[in-house]
């Protein structure tokens, strides 16, 4: 995997930001890779003396097993940061692959990260 971030800042609390990844896959002895391109703002907040940080992106994926982009996600989700240790992030993810079959998901999920 390789991974390319950019990153704006759009006033003080305001971030913008560019992730490009590419995943070099082999899968049952067949090659093949996967660019994806997301762009995520964010704002972050102070809400009763913790952090809050409410965030949307939206995601591509070009699949050179299909020579096309073959995925697309937005997910719209919040980071409550707790401490310097811990935050959590509920979300909601809708995903649509067209390849190799057309396929729609809808996702809630949450995410506990702890930081060492």
């Amino acid at each position: 995997m390789l991974d390319c971030n950019h990153r704006w800042k759009i006033g003080e609390p305001r971030l913008l930001t560019d992730r490009t990844r590419v995943d070099l896959r082999n899968k049952e002895g067949s090659t093949s890779q996967r660019l994806r391109n997301r762009l995520q703002y964010e704002y972050e907040m102070q809400v009763g003396g913790s952090t809050f940080v409410p965030y949307t992106n939206f995601e591509l994926y070009y699949k050179t097993r299909y020579d096309t982009i073959a995925r697309d996600k937005i997910e719209l989700g919040a980071t409550f940061v707790f401490s310097p240790l811990a935050d959590l992030t509920p979300y909601y993810a809708r995903q649509i692959d067209t390849r190799p079959r057309r396929t729609d998901l809808n996702a809630l999920g949450l995410v506990l990260a702890l930081h060492f």
